[in-house]
This record gives C-alpha cells, sequence and structure tokens, in this order.
C-alpha cells in the first residue's frame, strides 16, 4: 500500500518496488505538486489516485530501476540465475564472455542500455585486433629442429620456461599461444619468422562468436524484464551479427574406404570407435557418453542419453545433451555393430586378464583397466594415426561432417539427417551442410538433364 506524505505545497508518494541485489527494499517515491487554485477536496482525488496509479505502475512491472548498472546485474544474474540453471562449461565460457562486455557497457544503467550502444559493442568486436590470444603456427618441424639442436624434450622445457607438456604439443605440430611459441624458439636459439607464423593475422573474431555475446547480453537483459527491472530488452531492436559457416572438413567416400583400410591393422577399441563415429555422426563427447546398455545389438539401434564432459578442477563427468533433440536413437550399418560385437569380446577377455585392477563400469570405450577414455585420448589417438597413414589432417569432429555429407549426397532427407545429427532444426543442418546440399542438388539436376536426353533420343531414333 502506497503512503503518502504532503511536504510543504507537494505530496510526496512511496511504494515499496521489491528488493535490490544485496537483499535491501527498494523504496521509490513520486511526488506531486497540484496546480494553484484546486480545492483541497480536488487535490486529495487527485492524489489518492497517483498512488494507485503510481502502486500498480509497480506491481505490473512498469517500474524502471535507475540504480543498477549492467556489471552489477550481470553479476547478480550470474548468481541467482545462470549458476543454478545452466551448465557448468556454459557458465565458465559466459564468465570469459561477460569480462569483455562489461568493459564496453558495464557501466551503463540497465534503463539506459540502447540499441546504439549494442552496435558500437558488435562493431568492435568485429575489428581486426580484437583477439586477445594470439596463437602461431609451425612452419617447420619443430621436433625434427629440436633434436637436431641436441635437445630432449625435458631440457628444451627447461631452456624455454615451459612445461614438457606444451614443449610435446609444439613437436607435434600443435599451434601454441604466441607466448611460449616465442619461448621455444628462444630455448631453440632461432627466430620466430622461421619456426612459426601468425595463426590469424588480423586477429579477428568470428562472427559465430559475435553472436554468442548478443545472445548472452539479450538473455541477461531478458531476465531483467522478467524481474521487473526493466520495461524493454533494447537486443530486440538490435540485429544480431549473421553468422556465417565455413563448410566442415569432410572425406569423400573413396577417403572414407581408406580410412576403415587403415583400421583394419590397428586395436579393435580404435577401429571401433571411429568406425562408430563415421556411421553415427556422434560428436566426440557422445561417443565417449556411450556405455553398453545403450545399445540393442539385434536391432543395431544406439541411444544417445548423455555424454562424457571435461572441465578443470573437476575433471571428467557425465552430462546431458545441450538440447532434447540431443537425446536421440539412431540405427547402425550391421558391419559396424558387428565390430562393436567383436570389440565387446576383445574387452571381456582384458577384463579377465586385468582382474581386480579392473575399474568395472558399463561404459563402451574404456582404457585397458576400465577406466573412463578421456575424449582428448582418442583425439591424441586419432592425429597420430592420420599421420602414421599418411591420411589427410582431419579432426574427430570431420567425421560428423563426413557422415552427414555422404548421407546428404546419397538422397537422405534433410529431416532425417538432422534428427540423427541431433540437431534442434533442420534449418541448423541447412546451414551447415549448404555447401553439401548444392552439390546434392547439382546431381539431381544432371540426373534430370541425362533422363530426359536420353528420352529426346529415344524419340528422335524412332
Amino acid at each position: 500500500m502506497a503512503s503518502i506524505r504532503k511536504r510543504g505545497n507537494s505530496y510526496q508518494i512511496r511504494a515499496s518496488a521489491g528488493y535490490d541485489i544485496d537483499g535491501k527494499q527498494i523504496v521509490k517515491v513520486k511526488t506531486f505538486r497540484p496546480p494553484s487554485g484546486w480545492s483541497e477536496k480536488r487535490i486529495e482525488k487527485e492524489v489518492q489516485r497517483l498512488a494507485v496509479e503510481f502502486e500498480n505502475e509497480i506491481s505490473a512491472g512498469h517500474y524502471v530501476n535507475k540504480s543498477i548498472k549492467f556489471a552489477d546485474f550481470s553479476a547478480f544474474w550470474m548468481k541467482e540465475h545462470a549458476e543454478k540453471t545452466l551448465r557448468l562449461n556454459t557458465v565458465r565460457y559466459y564468465k570469459r564472455l561477460l569480462s569483455r562486455i562489461n568493459a564496453a557497457i558495464g557501466h551503463i544503467r540497465i534503463d539506459q542500455l540502447q540499441p546504439l550502444h549494442l552496435m558500437s559493442f558488435y562493431n568492435n568486436l568485429a575489428e581486426d585486433g580484437i583477439k586477445d590470444k594470439h596463437t602461431s603456427t609451425p612452419i617447420d618441424d619443430i621436433n625434427r629442429i629440436r633434436k637436431e639442436a641436441g635437445f630432449t624434450m625435458a631440457k628444451l622445457a627447461a631452456a624455454s620456461d615451459l612445461s614438457i607438456n606444451t614443449v610435446a604439443n609444439a613437436c607435434k605440430g600443435q599451434n601454441l599461444y604466441t607466448a611460449n611459441a616465442l619461448k621455444i624458439c628462444s630455448g631453440l636459439n632461432m627466430p620466430y619468422e622461421m619456426l612459426y607464423k601468425d595463426t590469424d593475422p588480423l586477429l579477428r573474431l568470428s562472427t559465430a562468436t559475435i553472436k554468442n555475446y548478443h545472445v548472452l547480453i539479450s538473455s541477461i537483459m531478458s531476465t531483467a524484464v522478467q524481474w521487473g527491472y526493466v520495461v524493454d530488452n533494447p537486443c530486440k531492436r538490435v540485429s544480431p551479427p549473421k553468422v556465417t559457416h565455413k563448410p566442415g572438413v569432410t572425406l569423400t567416400s573413396e577417403e572414407t574406404n581408406i580410412l576403415f583400410q587403415c583400421l583394419d591393422n590397428e586395436p579393435i577399441k580404435y577401429k571401433a570407435a571411429i568406425i562408430t563415429l563415421v556411421c553415427s555422426g556422434l560428436r566426440r563427447s557422445e561417443l565417449c557418453g556411450l556405455k553398453w546398455s545403450d545399445l540393442d545389438f539385434d536391432s543395431g539401434v544406439i541411444v544417445i542419453s548423455r555424454k562424457l564432459a571435461y572441465t578443470s578442477g573437476i575433471g571428467l563427468y557425465e552430462d546431458e545433451p545441450k538440447t532434447e533433440s540431443g537425446k536421440r536413437a539412431l540405427k547402425l550399418p550391421s558391419f559396424a555393430v558387428s565390430i562393436l560385437r567383436e570389440y565387446r569380446k576383445a574387452q571381456a577377455q582384458n577384463r579377465l586378464l586385468c582382474g581386480d585392477r579392473y575399474e568395472t563400469n558399463d561404459y563402451i570405450f574404456v582404457g585397458e583397466e576400465g577406466h573412463v577414455m578421456h575424449p582428448d585420448a582418442l583425439h591424441k589417438w586419432f592425429t597420430d594415426f592420420l599421420k602414421k597413414y599418411d591420411l589427410p589432417p582431419i579432426t574427430l569432429h570431420s567425421l560428423r561432417h563426413t557422415n552427414a555429407s555422404l548421407l546428404i549426397a546419397n538422397g537422405v532427407d534433410l529431416a532425417t539427417v538432422s534428427k540423427r545429427l541431433g540437431h534442434a532444426s533442420t534449418a541448423i543442418t541447412a546451414q551447415i551442410y549448404t555447401h553439401a546440399i548444392q552439390e546434392a542438388d547439382a546431381h539431381a539436376a544432371e540426373a534430370i538433364d541425362n533422363i530426359l536426353l536420353r528420352s529426346s533420343q529415344t524419340k528422335a531414333a524412332k
């Protein structure tokens, strides 16, 4: 109930507007100064009307709390909403984004945040040199140079003031943060230009990353509207950056067959893992989260209901797919099921050999003593495998792209491909695999052309 207090020639109306981020009650005040010549009765009636109107505005959420800046509200949102409802890795990612967001707009009151502020921020994100993590790509064989210089891994790590793990990554030809690449060069006493080049000289953020900033700000401001702090979300009046999808690296059907032939010479566990990825289009986290109870050997159907995630400081943990569409069931080809059956027999034999040392669980892909396989361990093995057989330098995620591209090229409808991949909509699938769809369409046009041409030639011959 609003209170009314007369102060000289004016009237002060006070009403509660909830509580601030520290739990203190917010009391809002509205002042009314009646025009001269009004009667007491008319003034009293107007003050009562304004008091009811003021209180209704606050109750309906039409009150704007002008005291909270974006940085303060985003911290409150993170604590009271994000950390309680979002996935751990998502929260950590959003915290990284917020450091840049708050540097740009954190000082602005949430009721004064305008589309112009957001457009200026997004334009800044699109500028050259905005990336805060510079990376370097090797242009020579770091491992060969290390050996020629007479360094062991440990000695180069000491000379470069880096961990052995970082030096090992450098020797594998992986990209490094530029600061670490410079240390490697210093340890080897060689100029940077002879060993590395800047991975991205322009240091631009991708359009997908810029859109992630927009999505986060919009989510925060939508919550501010829902909680009654503001009446409008300015993000709704800004067009988010258009995301451009680069075609994913894929293998052709011939290259895929060569890959399978090479796998015949490798341990059955890795053969089963890679073939399952190619045949299912699973993400590696989804593959590592599979359990034997998810697979029906008779029907060949496998159920995806979890993934295996990793977060530093916590380690490996089970998590649900990002969306409901990520929970799905799909049928594997019979040869893939046969390989999985062969792998299960080998796993059972290995369990007997290990005895009590074996860690019993239901995961399909595990280490020699039954421990859960880290997704990065499969990545490392696959990288070494490709080098061993001089195969194209792809990633495990490329096998997912390969699966989708092969299905599309062979006439499988987009809805089925989208469902098997666990996409939230066919629109997402269409955006990612535009190139494959266009190629399939070109083949379709060529097929129609050939059919009509043959028909025309047959009639002409008659």
